[in-house]
């Protein structure tokens, strides 16, 4: 992109693991926000709240056993590739994007994925910057209630600020399917409510309820590299 700057980092975490990250910011000009975009909160292998029971507990409890044994057998289901948007060429753009997996993800993979939604779930109150959250009533690949506690609680972020925004006939690829448009539309609306100098509060939000982009998290306050 003319006049922005990508630059390639990682996040290591206490395991040493790393989380490959792209930071885009102007070339030229002091950055006066940060947008952090976490994608995949909560349950992301279409197993919604049918798993969220006993029976996650074994499956949790197994997937450490397996990631051990057999960290690089593809053990974990995964979502489906019609579940992501109801326009078949967003579908078929998933399917042929090398950068994705489609099919059973492998047992380490899945392991460290639910251990990294615990971690999340357990420091969200932690959390007190402006939070925007959308999910599409229609979404089969991960857990609108996951997204609403996430926002609204109990146990949820600490903002004061928070939209949850749940977007009526919505499938999982929101800004790639039919509804992109108006969910850009407002996300931007949202953002620049909140860019340097603007009053960021509740009363800025555009959304009527308080919830997370695609199952996760769009963020964006001034100041915010403390992260």
């Amino acid at each position: 992109m003319a006049g922005i700057a990508g630059t390639p980092g990682t996040f290591l975490n206490a395991r040493a693991q790393r989380l490959h990250t792209l930071a885009y910011r102007p070339a030229r000009l002091p950055a006066s926000a940060l947008l952090f975009v976490h994608h995949g909160l909560g349950e992301h292998c279409g197993r919604y709240d049918k798993a969220a029971g006993p029976r996650r507990r074994v499956q949790a409890m197994m997937g450490g056993l397996m990631a051990a044994l057999v960290p690089r057998a593809r053990l974990v289901p995964a979502v489906r590739p019609q579940d992501m948007s109801q326009d078949p060429q967003v579908v078929a753009d998933y399917i042929s994007d090398p950068l994705n997996t489609v099919g059973p993800v492998r047992a380490r993979t899945g392991n460290e994925m639910l251990r990294g939604f615990h971690a999340i779930n357990a420091a969200a109150s932690q959390l007190t910057l402006p939070v925007f959250v959308a999910h599409g009533t229609r979404d089969a690949c991960t857990n609108a209630a996951a997204s609403r506690r996430f926002v609204e609680g109990p146990g949820g972020v600490s903002s004061e600020d928070r939209v949850f925004r749940s977007v009526e006939g919505g499938f999982h690829e929101l800004l790639h399917g039919p509804e992109w448009e108006a969910c850009t539309r407002e996300l931007l609306a949202w953002m620049r409510a909140r860019g340097a100098g603007a009053e960021a509060g509740p009363e800025a939000g555009v959304g009527a309820e308080a919830g997370g982009v695609e199952g996760g998290m769009e963020a964006g306050a001034p100041e915010q590299s403390r992260l």
